[in-house]
């Protein structure tokens, strides 16, 4: 450590000049900071840029893919109170409910009067289990696979402590329990198909038997109802009066025309199930058939493979492991071939392969894997055999896949019968509950039409987000750069108000992506996806943006900015918004011919614009990283460490050298003081 003499034998102020003298040293310094300070602003820069792409490119999925409104449509019912109606964008035809002869409720019982109260404990009532289990019809109209278990402590637990259980269980039920009696409704609507009841206790049967429902055998609620109407002139059902036909969702609010329609909902249900009927025998006897086909083939295996394998362990292991295709191709030849091999392993057997005559067997050879060459060769002698093996096996598995789909298609068939007798059950209910006669009503119509004001508004902010963004880009290419403005060291901030130090930094930072390749390119790239026309729409004049009334601007300041033709793009969308919208988000694929030239692209704009935004955020990525990434997978980001130990070695440097200049300057103290000293030793001798 330097000793440091402050100016006291010379009267100079030290401190000052070695400052001064450090300023100049320093430059170098305060150049590798301020070149580090503008990595990392360029780097921020571009990463804003990313973060632009990354937000219109979820605008575009979001927005212009995914969105509803820009295919969103309207419906109309011709009579809203027996029918109203809403429109998917799917939602397509005319829709006409001929009639309803019932209306979808659900199932609901009462248990019989109990000298229970709600305070009652369950095991006053006899109740020793501590669990029930139920199912409940669903909302796709069929009871749960699985039952709901709820379980409780009837020494402890109340009878209202049980109904609540039951209502907190998710099991589709809920329960009230009043005067004594328990009441049970299923919370979805609907007849279940197999008429195995809507509120079914598949354990837990005697704690319902003790409140009120001895008799039912777990059958605890089956009088639920589904909604029956006609449609387009077809008997149907559904098991909740809300439903969606064709893209059009519709509630029916009440019973019309419902006699009529009843007598044509049996007459169609009996005709079902009398086609059901029929054809069960024909499909039990293919099952029969395709078992005892499989039985035969299996047989056949079996015996092959006993004579194949005859007890051989290594065989069995071979032909579980062996490349069934390679040996389904060997030939006769080839089989010859690999038995002059027998006892070859390792290189031996590659010279030999390679010593026999050229052909297709010395190809397939040389083109194995050597463990599996080496099995086929160890096992020579059996492969005739195991051809004939894996024939049958093929056979086998042939004949149990038929035999799989023959017993599937039974009971599908099976199940046919079973909700066709039960929908002729639901239809002479129906039919016993709607007198004969009464006014007949029209039908209800149902008409969807597609709302182009939404499209448009959709299309227009498309337009408006993607020019903001454009702005932005082209903003930040023309910016000015001054060169005079450097990032402040901190001694400069130090020398400077805030404001000063605000309006300096603005400076600095101006320029910074002034005609940056990577952006100049990229928009170049979006632009471009504006240009062809989109295939496989169908009608070629809406296949572009130009054709509905888009077009980039003429105004070469714009950058390329859209702008709109109102009267284009409302025709447009008035002959057909669908198209419109699929001119946006047609997923597809780029064609080329032999020669790599682009013959046809199926992408949609917004995918198009997203494979450019992808491209261009890449290439921002190799150069300026991501959130997260560290500074040695990027361009900059290696910059900024290169800078990191330059700043490292020049900071030791300085140091270095303002020890030196303490150390010359205390030098030439110390000689002064001595000069000094000697020189008031010649005047006290003068004296």
């Amino acid at each position: 450590m330097v000793m440091r003499m402050g100016g006291l034998a010379s009267g100079m102020d030290i401190d000052a000049l070695v400052e001064k003298l450090m300023k100049a040293e320093r430059m170098p310094l305060d150049k590798t900071f301020q070149k580090k300070q503008t990595y990392e602003w360029q780097r921020d820069a571009y990463r804003g840029v990313n973060t632009k792409l990354k937000t219109f490119d979820t605008f575009l999925f979001d927005k212009m893919i995914m969105s509803g409104k820009m295919n969103q449509k309207s419906a109309t019912s011709s009579n809203d109170n027996l029918v109203t109606v809403k429109a998917n964008p799917g939602a397509s035809g005319h829709i006409s409910i001929g009639g309803v002869s019932q209306l979808a409720t659900s199932a609901q019982a009462v248990g019989t009067q109990t000298a229970a109260t709600g305070s009652s404990k369950l095991s006053e009532l006899g109740i020793a289990g501590t669990s029930i289990e139920l199912k409940a019809i669903g909302v796709d109209g069929n009871l749960a696979k699985e039952a709901t278990t709820i379980s409780f402590d009837p020494n402890t637990e109340t009878v209202d402590q049980l109904v609540k259980k039951i209502n907190d269980s998710g099991a589709g039920v809920t329960a009230l329990f009043e005067g004594g009696k328990l009441s049970l409704s299923a919370k979805n609507t609907g007849s279940d198909k197999a008429g195995q009841g809507e509120i079914i206790a598949t354990n837990g049967i005697d704690v319902f038997d003790k409140l009120g429902f001895a008799g039912t055998n777990g059958k605890l609620a089956s009088n639920g109802k589904n909604a029956m109407f006609e449609v387009n002139g077809i008997q149907t059902e559904r098991s909740s009066n809300t439903f969606t036909i064709s893209g059009y969702e519709m509630t029916l609010k009440e019973t019309f025309n419902s006699s009529q329609i009843a007598g044509k909902q049996l007459t169609s249900a009996q005709t079902e199930l009398t086609n059901a009927q029929a054809a069960l025998p024909g499909l039990q006897t293919a099952k029969d058939n395709a078992q005892q086909f499989y039985n035969t083939t299996d047989a056949q295996y079996q015996s092959a493979r006993a004579l194949t394998f005859a007890g051989d362990a290594d065989v069995e292991s071979f032909f579980d492991t062996a490349d069934k295709k390679v040996l389904k191709e060997l030939t006769a030849d080839d089989i010859t071939a690999l038995n002059s091999l027998k006892g070859l392993e390792g290189d031996d057997l590659k010279n030999a392969i390679n010593a026999l005559e050229d052909g297709d067997t010395k190809t397939k050879l040389q083109g194995m894997k050597e463990n599996r060459l080496t099995d086929f060769v160890k096992n020579s002698d059996k492969l005739a055999d195991l051809q004939v093996l894996n024939i049958e096996r093929e056979g086998q598995q042939a004949a149990l896949k038929s035999k799989e789909a023959a017993e599937a298609s039974f009971t599908a068939g099976e199940r046919r019968i079973t909700e066709a007798s039960q929908a002729v059950t639901n239809a002479q209910n129906a039919v016993d509950n709607n007198v004969a006669g009464g006014a007949t009503v029209a039908p209800v119509t149902m008409q969807a039409s597609s709302d182009t004001k939404a499209a448009k508004e959709q299309i227009l902010e498309f337009v408006e987000k993607y020019n903001e963004m454009i702005e932005s880009f082209s903003g930040q290419l023309k910016e000015t750069k001054y060169r005079d403005y450097q990032p402040l060291t901190k001694e400069q901030r130090e020398d400077m108000s805030e404001n000063e130090q605000k309006l300096w930094d603005e400076k600095a930072k101006s320029g910074l992506l002034r005609n940056d390749q990577i952006i100049r390119e990229g928009m170049s790239n979006m632009r471009s996806t504006f240009m062809s026309p989109v295939g496989g729409l169908g009608d070629k004049l809406m296949d572009s943006l130009a054709k509905i009334g888009i077009t980039t601007s003429s105004d070469l300041k714009a950058g390329g900015k859209l702008v709109i033709d109102d009267k284009k793009l409302d025709a447009a969308l008035a002959k057909d918004s669908n198209q419109v919208h699929k001119l946006f988000s047609q997923t597809g694929e780029v064609k080329k011919d032999e020669n790599g030239r682009v013959t046809e692209d199926t992408r949609g704009i917004a995918w198009r614009l997203r494979d450019a935004m992808k491209d261009m955020t890449t290439q921002i990525e190799k150069k300026a990283g991501k959130d997260g990434s560290t500074n040695q997978t990027h361009g900059l980001g290696r910059k900024i460490v290169e800078s990191d130990d330059r700043i490292t070695k020049l900071q030791a440097k300085m140091k270095d050298i303002e020890a030196r200049y303490w150390k010359q300057f205390t030098a030439m103290e110390k000689a002064i003081n001595k000069a000094n000293e000697q020189s008031g030793m010649f005047a006290q001798f003068g004296q």
